[in-house]
């Protein structure tokens, strides 16, 4: 793989390799499905992973309030005090377009929380 993206490099440039390193990278995020139009969490885990996980799938371009309400199964007030709270830990910043966006160490909780996680 390595031989094709620097084959690949000289004849399409630095963006082609960095989208095909991108495709080769990116894998399902464990206990996410899509089913119909909904992306769900699969698996019964705390409000703070369960956005972590939502927030991180939707990484660089971030996710609004109104879809992480949706997608999530706790209750809005839950999902409001869950969301300040991990603002104010600094693991999800939200920008000033009002999308959530996960942090760098956002994502190294999510890790260990996951690594954490038995099925």
């Amino acid at each position: 793989m390595i031989a094709e993206l620097l084959r690949l490099y000289p004849v399409d440039g630095e963006s082609a390799v960095s989208e095909a390193m991108s495709t080769l990278m990116w894998v399902e995020m464990p206990l996410i499905e899509t089913l119909g139009n909904e992306v769900v969490i699969t698996a019964k885990v705390s409000c703070a992973v369960e956005l972590l996980l939502l927030i991180g799938r939707c990484a660089p371009a971030g996710i609004d309030r109104k879809a992480l309400g949706i997608s999530s199964k706790n209750g809005s007030s839950t999902v409001s005090k869950t969301l300040q709270r991990l603002g104010a830990d600094r693991l999800v910043h939200k920008s000033a377009d009002g999308r959530f966006h996960i942090t760098g160490p956002g994502e190294h909780h999510l890790t260990k929380a996951l690594s954490d996680y038995r099925h």
